[in-house]
Parts: C-alpha cells; sequence; structure tokens
C-alpha cells in the first residue's frame, strides 16, 4: 500500500457515469472544470463545480471516506474534468464537499514568479 498522495484524472462527457470505491483510502475528488453530480454512499451533492478549466477560479471539492461507494455523474451540456486524489486512512469521517467560497488563496512571489495558492 502507498502511503503518500496518489493521484489519477477522471474524464466524463455530458451524462456520463464514472462509479467506484474507496476501499482503505479516503478520497478527494477536485473538480477541475465542469459541473457534475456526485453521490456518496447515501449523500447526493448536486451542481458542483463552476470552472470552464483550471485558471477560472477556485475548485470544488468532495471528500470521500474510506469504506464508501461513490459515482460522478456529468452535466448533460458538457464535459467534466476530475482530479481523484487518494491516501490512506484509518478513521472513516462523512462526505463532505468543500465549496470555491471556502477556499483560502495565499498570494506568493513576485514580479514574474507571483501565483496565487489555493
Amino acid at each position: 500500500m502507498n502511503s503518500y498522495v496518489t493521484f489519477k484524472e477522471q474524464k466524463g462527457d455530458g451524462g456520463e457515469r464514472y462509479q467506484a470505491a474507496s476501499g482503505s483510502e479516503e478520497i478527494a475528488l477536485v473538480i477541475l472544470s465542469g459541473i457534475c453530480q456526485v453521490k456518496v454512499n447515501g449523500s447526493v451533492f448536486e451542481n458542483l463545480g463552476s470552472r470552464k478549466d483550471v485558471f477560472s477560479g477556485r475548485a470544488t471539492t468532495v471528500y470521500v471516506p474510506i469504506n464508501s461507494q461513490y459515482e460522478v455523474k456529468s452535466n448533460c451540456d458538457g464535459k467534466t474534468e476530475i482530479a481523484v486524489c487518494f491516501v490512506p486512512a484509518e478513521k472513516q469521517f462523512e462526505p463532505f464537499v468543500v465549496r470555491p467560497e471556502d477556499v483560502a488563496v495565499n498570494h506568493r512571489g513576485v514580479l514574474n514568479w507571483q501565483r496565487d495558492v489555493h
């Protein structure tokens, strides 16, 4: 088992569904672009995401606890891209959403090395 964060990207076209299980890892589903619905166990989170790309504001993220089933359904109107980040965990928590307005932004660097860290 990996002891660090693992990452993969999941893409979906209009209306497409992706289903998986978290197993012994908790997951952060970071919506890179598009709009989607996410179901985690019995919780349903509708109309998540609003960015056209990763440079268009803050992301929406869904937390998926260990030992959970989840499903992502792309909005019928377009494509959805999601970063799926896994990390081993032992304790199971409730699923939740981190909305763009909840994301702290810190400005780093100077001149042509400036960037915002979310």
